[in-house]
């Protein structure tokens, strides 16, 4: 009796290892990616500086002629004086 509860004990050892590890290495693996999507813009700005954008305060006049001009016969009703 006392063999065949060493060989359970050591199988179910073996099993919880290896799942652990599995497990454990999934988790890993989610951390990482979860850590780069939530560093994407500091790491595209480190990896690619040539094609960084300055933000600003945006040109409303400029935005509001820009689209009076691609749309010149549609004007809306409450807005776009």
């Amino acid at each position: 009796m006392q063999i065949r509860g060493d060989r359970l004990r050591r199988t179910v050892r073996t099993l919880h290892l290896w799942l652990g590890l599995g497990i454990g290495g999934l988790l890993v693996l989610l951390g990482l990616t979860g850590s780069v999507l939530t560093f994407y813009p500091e790491l595209d700005a480190l990896l690619h500086p040539e094609i960084r954008v300055e933000a600003g305060m945006p040109d409303w006049d400029r935005a509001l002629a820009t689209v009076r001009q691609a749309y010149p016969e549609n004007r809306a009703r409450g807005g776009l004086k």
